[in-house]
């Protein structure tokens, strides 16, 4: 889980690790403002199953549709979940990602939901 290169922003990332942690997940928290290289390579070294991408600025959604698009391109086995005051269900849809979730009361039972799908 982090914040998306160019957003330093962390309060609802962190309140979201907060909420998954308690709720038994164990949570990789990259931090702020890293590139889809940085993501990629916690995944990789966590043996992830999810990836968490926050952006709380316009200006840096396009650092998680750049995740997204590079994670299909490369064929990576993660589900990529996006958040941040300027998401929406529309956005995700818009650039596939896996999940949405405008709220850490949320993330917890989407979480769970794919990783119950992963293992059908």
């Amino acid at each position: 889980m982090g914040s998306v290169q160019g957003d330093i922003h962390e309060i609802g990332k962190n309140v979201c690790c907060a909420m998954l942690r308690g709720a038994g997940f164990e949570v990789i928290d990259i931090g702020s403002d890293r590139s889809c290289d940085d993501f990629l390579e916690a995944a990789d070294s966590n043996n992830s199953s999810i990836i968490g991408a926050s952006a709380l600025m316009t200006t840096t959604l396009v650092a998680q549709k750049d995740l997204v698009s590079l994670i299909k391109e490369e064929g990576r086995p993660y589900f990529i979940l996006v958040g941040g005051a300027p998401c929406s269900q529309q956005w995700c849809d818009e650039i596939g990602a896996s999940g949405y979730s405008d709220s850490a009361a949320e993330i917890v039972k989407l979480v769970e939901t794919l990783l119950t799908e992963k293992s059908e």
